[in-house]
């Protein structure tokens, strides 16, 4: 899965020093570029062999991650089926978010995404970004790719209620806004329910918001709570 690549040497602007630039590849990839600075008299053979083995070292170390990371996402999407099929008991349930890392106490809201036109960037692109800001997000969230959308279940704070999943949906709209100008996303956010079965009914209407949003061509996130006033303004 790591492979070693040839060595560059290049000099540096300021004089006598140079750099042993050695590309750490996984899995076929560049993952990123070790390098050494050192004057160009005082580079030793076991220098380029320590470069060369140590970006060797990396580009394993990246992959073994890669690997772990894959499987972790593997057993979460199992989990977020599983979920939304119906399919665990509440305690089953309870036992799996402890396994995913996602703490299953106090009230939760799913949040759904999809980028609003046919033409869009990848959805893995978009799982990126927002598990990037799910993992500011201290008070819990889980995060879930599938075909076509990405499911955001977020665990609420007491005091702020649904006003947690809208801000976390807000946040993800201003970053995508930032990277993909182009291309908006369509948001919709359900009901607060008090336990994680219940994330099934509220992802069913975080999917109806979403496709309220997607008829108002709204990229802000729009609360199931708040379709009622829709209904009226479209009849």
């Amino acid at each position: 899965a790591a492979q070693r690549e040839s060595l560059v040497e290049q000099p540096m602007p300021i004089q006598d020093l140079v750099r042993l630039s050695a590309p750490i590849i996984a899995k076929g990839m560049a993952r990123g570029v070790l390098s050494l600075v050192a004057a160009k008299e005082a580079l030793q053979m076991f220098d380029r062999s320590a470069a060369e083995r140590s970006a060797a070292a990396c580009a394993l170390e990246m992959a073994k991650a890669k690997a772990i990371s894959e499987a972790e996402k593997r057993v979460r999407g199992s989990f977020v089926d599983a979920l939304l099929a119906g399919s665990l008991s509440p305690q089953e349930a309870v036992e799996w978010a402890q396994r995913n890392k996602y703490e299953p106490s106090g009230r939760h809201a799913a949040v759904v995404l999809e980028w609003a036109k046919k033409e869009h960037p990848t959805y893995r692109r978009l799982e990126t970004l927002v598990h990037g800001l799910a993992n500011r997000f201290d008070h819990g969230a889980l995060v879930q790719a599938r075909v076509s959308e990405i499911i955001l279940f977020a665990r609420l704070q007491e005091r702020e209620g649904i006003q947690t999943a809208r801000d976390i949906a807000g946040l993800i709209r201003q970053q995508a806004d930032l990277e993909f100008a182009e291309d908006p996303l369509a948001i919709g956010i359900g009901r607060p329910v008090d336990t994680l079965v219940g994330l099934r009914d509220s992802y069913r209407q975080a999917r109806q918001a979403l496709s309220v949003a997607r008829r108002l061509a709204d990229p802000n996130p729009l609360y199931f709570g708040e379709l009622d006033v829709y209904r009226l303004l479209f009849q």
